[in-house]
């Protein structure tokens, strides 16, 4: 993203988190687990989760 845009890496990565975590907002935690489990590892901080939802 930082790429595209012209970003900075750590700057690209808030943007990204911003998004990620409205979106994390708006559906179920059952849903978010699906997105999050078929992402690599380290990517539910982005979605402002430490990891899995219980």
């Amino acid at each position: 993203m930082g790429e595209r845009t012209g970003a900075r890496p750590q700057t690209a990565q808030w943007d990204a988190s911003a998004v990620l975590s409205t979106l994390a907002d708006a559906v179920s935690p059952g849903e978010l687990n699906q997105v999050i489990s078929q992402l690599p590892s380290g990517y539910a901080v982005l979605f402002g989760k430490p990891d899995l939802s219980d």
